[in-house]
């Protein structure tokens, strides 16, 4: 359950801070370079960790962290045992590389 959390906030953190790119790059609004650079540093970050993860796990990962994607989002495409199965395994390796 604490990687599930984590995995959440990921998302969430991922997903507001490319919001905060996608509205400066459509000039919503303006921020200088130093103020973006904790937001473009987080969105590198979890995308090049997300590419380096084996294929099954980036499957996982880019769909709940980078989609954001919840719920059985995975239905379709495993059943519901192997998807928790592979999604314990998918967090841990995300997890571990982010520390690196």
């Amino acid at each position: 359950m604490k990687d599930f959390n984590t995995i959440i906030q990921l998302s969430n953190s991922y997903q507001k801070h490319k919001n905060i790119l996608n509205d400066h790059d459509r000039g919503v609004y303006r921020k200088n370079y130093k103020d973006l650079k904790p937001a473009s540093l987080i969105v590198k970050v979890t995308e090049e960790t997300t590419k380096s993860l084996p294929e099954r796990d980036q499957f996982i990962i880019h769909n709940e962290v980078i989609l954001g994607k919840r719920g059985k989002w995975y239905m379709g495409y495993m059943s519901q045992a192997t998807y928790y199965r592979h999604r314990k395994e998918a967090y841990k390796n995300f997890i571990e590389r982010l520390k690196r």
